[in-house]
């Protein structure tokens, strides 16, 4: 978030500094919670190495053994498990990082997306999460910033144009509003092509 455009909006400075600092403490948890899960996800990832060399090690000893066959299909699905919950906890990771760059309350948005049918592309974004924000969006504005609902509702024709600060009238001399004083050779031109077109009429 930008103070220049909050400053464009008609926000005063003390407005403006509370939003930022609102927003910084936003910011500051939502880091935190990132790096709790990459730390659960590197721990993860450990793990199912080790699990993946103990296969690895059954695999070369099992032979026709009964015992070292149910010992491997025991590890084997323990190393399933450990996949999954590794592959949940990224998704989760991707999720709330995408959200919380246009969240007021990432937390408050996590509450209405619906993780069945989304999941991991290869490029690392998340499938079927842009449509459920853009929903959101329209149906809970109130739950995105102003910068995301500035970006989803543009002006008619395309105009992205700021909206005129608070207190804006048109025509009068106040900050936010000072239009330039005319041109005298403007002014000078228009008179010159008045009195002739008057003194043409007059002729006629």
């Amino acid at each position: 978030m930008k103070r220049e455009f909050l400053k464009a909006m008609g926000l005063t400075d003390e407005q403006i500094d509370k939003i930022m600092s609102e927003h910084g403490t936003t910011v500051n948890t939502i880091k935190g919670e990132r790096d709790n899960l990459a730390t659960e996800r590197d721990s993860l990832k450990d793990e199912i190495k080790n699990r993946d060399g103990q296969i690895t090690a059954l695999e070369k000893t099992a032979g026709s053994a009964e015992d070292v066959q149910k010992e491997l299909q025991r590890v084997k699905d323990e190393n399933a498990k450990w996949e999954s919950k590794y592959a949940g906890t990224l998704l989760d990771a991707k999720i709330q990082l995408a959200v919380a760059k246009d969240a007021n309350d990432a937390n408050d948005i996590l509450f209405f997306i619906k993780k069945d049918g989304l999941k991991l592309a290869e490029d690392g974004s998340v499938e079927g999460l842009g449509d459920q924000l853009k929903s959101l969006k329209e149906t809970k504005p109130y739950l995105f910033n102003a910068s995301a609902q500035q970006q989803e509702t543009p002006s008619p024709g395309g105009d992205q144009t700021p909206p005129p600060p608070a207190g804006f009238t048109p025509g009068a001399q106040q900050r936010g509003n000072n239009p330039k004083d005319p041109d005298p050779a403007a002014l000078a031109l228009a008179d010159i092509e008045r009195r002739h077109g008057k003194q043409k009429e007059e002729s006629q």
